[in-house]
This record gives C-alpha cells, structure tokens and sequence, in this order.
C-alpha cells in the first residue's frame, strides 16, 4: 500500500506541527488522521486520486461469502444503484467478482471489500483502445482467410492440371 511521512508545517511562520505517517491502508478503513492547529480540528489522509462523474452510483447491498472453514472469498457481489439525470437513468445492477459493469466507457470491477463487510471497493477502468484487440482479430481473419484462399486455389489448379493430363 502506499504510504508516506508527512511533514506539516505552520503556514504564517514554517514551524514544525508535526510528523504523520499516512497511507491508502488506514484511509481505507475510515479512519482519518486529524491534527488541532489553533483550537482547529484538520482532517487529513493519503488517497488516490479523485475525478468526479456526472453521474452516481449508490451501494445497494454488499454481499459476501466465503469457502468453508477458509478466509477465501468466494463470492463477493455489489447491488448498485446508477443515477444519471442527465442520461435519463435510473436502474439497478449487480457488480461481482468475474462480472464487471460497464458505464458510459468505463467498466467498474469489484475488487475488494472493507473490513467487517461495512463496504465495497470497486476499480474503474477506463479503456479507449477497448475496440483495438477485435480490429485486430478481424485483420488477422482476413489475412489468414485470404492465405486459405490462396493454397485453395492453387490446389484446385494443381487438381485440374492433373486431371487434363490424364
């Protein structure tokens, strides 16, 4: 996990506030480090970072299973919610393990959880070059379609030479 040691220093004079460990770890359990500066509470942590969509996805329910006597998942599963007013949707789909969502260009993959089943942790990929693996599978067919059809008709040519001869 990515982790860092952060230094916070006064803005008006450099003094040293202090030195913080922070890491995508305990930002994903909820927890969020605070410091008081001036009788004020900051609120602080290590995360990556964040683009927001014009569209939102609510957390329905979070299902999660796992093999017997193992702490293996074996099935976890998201029912999420896509609002997009701005699309005209509003309905409700299911994110699991080996079955991503795909949403305007981007597919979201169930990931992980959060501790004690409080949440899901989906990946977004976004994959402009989606379409490129299947232009090349259809330039592969055809180059190789033609180069049957080469040996096709040289074979149908060698067959009826012979067959004048005879």
């Amino acid at each position: 996990m990515p982790s860092a040691y952060i230094t916070l220093k006064r803005k008006d004079n450099g003094q040293t506030i202090g030195t913080f460990l922070v890491s995508n770890w305990i930002s994903m359990t909820g927890r969020l480090q605070k410091v008081e500066v001036d009788g004020e509470t900051y609120h602080f942590a290590l995360r990556p970072r964040r683009s927001y969509r014009d569209y939102s996805i609510e957390l329905i329910k979070f299902t999660h299973e796992l093999y017997p006597n193992t702490n293996t998942p074996k099935r976890f599963e998201s029912r999420v919610r896509i609002i997009d007013p701005s699309h005209d949707e509003n309905r409700v789909t299911v994110i699991s393990m080996n079955a991503p969502m795909t949403y305007r260009s981007e597919t979201y993959y169930q990931s992980s959880f959060l501790p004690g089943d409080a949440g899901t942790v989906l990946q977004v990929v976004y994959n402009p070059s989606k379409p490129l693996p299947y232009a090349g599978f259809f330039l592969v067919m055809a180059g190789m379609l033609f180069h049957f059809g080469l040996k096709l008709v040289r074979f149908a040519q060698h067959i009826l030479a012979q067959r004048r001869l005879a």
